[in-house]
């Protein structure tokens, strides 16, 4: 057995809350708990600190005292019963950040023991999982914990416990590492989300309001969302379909009837600012067609390009299916005769899925 000390960090500690469950056992009582972890280290990593950094989680009183004082003060037990240990070979908490919604994952690996003259002895182990999409998962993983000791202690409360095979237990050497040590890292993949990528789809209406222009369109955002970086490049795609032209006297005077539509194609740059918020920049290329009737009856068809530039903030609502909303500065350049250029306010509302 050896000890390393942690180097000095932010730690997120946890304290179960007793809050009870309805949940009798019949013919046993847990005893004692043991963390029977081979690695002695903290049970998962969370982004509560300051700058999203990460942070090491633990029970603030440790597994066996968590354990032990949550189940004694919630569980109604009788110990005239058959004595029950408890050993914990595995308790790991994440949380997973999408752009819609958080998603927190507890995981118990469990083996309920006896004890005859000094010897351990198995009668049942089990695994339980437990996960769900919160604003906040950190706040939640306390939640989670609960839900997975319930479920290991109904689950073999279902047993019947004078029945099971007892099978020679022994515990691995234990050892206690730092939160950075590489010896045994967890890299359970049903819940190490971290670097996986997600695809996401933003399917918004937007009106823009602008000094020579008023506009409705429609618009779509997909992109690869991954939560291990900052920033993240989707792909842009807009149509116009319906503008407001502002004509000066000259055109009113000349010009009987005017028509513009275009598309937009581009990519945008946004920068993940915590919780709900996201800033995005926007570089679009305006590519249509451009028909004015003159009052002779000549009929002008052009095909106009230009740039499209946005800068602004981007709100979703944590949910699977969340809905989405954006303000942002808009300026556009054209190569039109009617509509050279535009500049002003973006608004951007729809559903992500």
């Amino acid at each position: 057995m050896f000890f390393v000390v942690p180097f000095a960090m932010g730690q997120h500690y946890i304290e179960l809350k007793s809050k009870p469950v309805h949940l009798r056992l019949d013919s046993f009582y847990v005893s004692e708990v043991i963390d029977a972890r081979a690695i002695k280290r903290e049970i998962g990593s969370t982004n509560a600190g300051s700058g999203e950094s990460e942070q090491p989680v633990y029970l603030r009183e440790g597994i066996s005292k968590s354990f032990k004082n949550y189940i004694d003060s919630v569980v109604t037990m009788d110990k005239t019963t058959r004595a029950i240990i408890l050993a914990v070979e595995e308790l790991f908490v994440s949380e997973q950040a999408y752009l819609a919604y958080e998603a927190g994952y507890a995981k118990l690996r469990v083996s309920f023991l006896v004890r005859e003259n000094e010897n351990y002895y198995s009668l049942y182990q089990t695994v339980t999982n437990a996960e769900g999409s919160h604003i906040d998962a950190t706040k939640t993983h306390e939640e989670r914990i609960r839900q997975v000791i319930y479920k290991a202690l109904h689950e073999f409360n279902q047993q019947d416990v004078l029945q099971l095979e007892k099978k020679p237990y022994v515990f691995e050497e234990a050892v206690f590492t730092s939160p950075f040590s590489e010896i045994g890292v967890n890299d359970d993949l049903l819940y190490n989300e971290k670097n996986t990528g997600r695809f996401y789809s933003h399917l918004t209406a937007y009106g823009v309001y602008g000094m020579t222009v008023n506009s409705l369109g429609l618009a779509y955002m997909g992109y690869n969302y991954n939560s291990a970086h900052k920033w993240f490049i989707p792909f842009d795609l807009m149509v116009e379909i319906w503008n407001d032209i502002t004509l000066n006297d000259t055109q009113l005077a000349t010009m009987k009837s005017v028509r513009l539509s275009y598309f937009r194609l581009g990519l945008s740059g946004i920068r993940y600012l915590g919780k709900n918020f996201f800033v995005k920049f926007t570089l679009m290329m305006p590519i249509g067609r451009e028909d004015i009737t003159y009052m002779d009856g000549f009929q002008q068809k052009d095909v106009v390009t230009g740039i499209s530039a946005m800068q602004g903030i981007w709100v979703t609502t944590k949910t699977k299916f969340g809905v989405n909303f954006g303000v942002s500065c808009f300026q556009q350049r054209l190569t039109s005769s009617i509509y050279p250029w535009n500049f002003g306010l973006q608004i951007n509302a729809g559903f992500t899925f």
